[in-house]
């Protein structure tokens, strides 16, 4: 049925409230699940934003690792919308 759940996260509160809901539906569908942050580009600090991103996603993919998940973590720079739908795209054709 479903092999992958892709959840594109914001950094926000809101964003993560997904995340049990996520946990049920990947433990349910025995689904793997893939983890999204994409940062913006600015001159200064690109490297600070990308490793807080990488940081941020790794947090989470060891939370949900710990629950017993099979878990990827992604952290890209560039337009979220863009690069999300890009995602799921890549994920529909294999």
């Amino acid at each position: 049925m479903y092999e992958r759940i892709l959840v594109p996260l914001d950094g926000s509160g809101l964003s993560e409230q997904a995340l049990p809901y996520v946990n049920l539906l990947g433990k349910s569908l025995h689904a793997r699940i893939e983890l999204l942050r994409v940062y913006g580009t600015m001159s200064i600090g690109i490297g600070n934003n990308r490793d807080q991103a990488r940081e941020y996603v790794n947090d989470i993919k060891g939370r949900l690792e710990a629950d017993g998940l099979g878990v990827s973590a992604a952290a890209l720079e560039g337009n979220p919308a863009s690069l999300i739908v890009s995602e799921a795209q890549r994920g529909a054709d294999t």
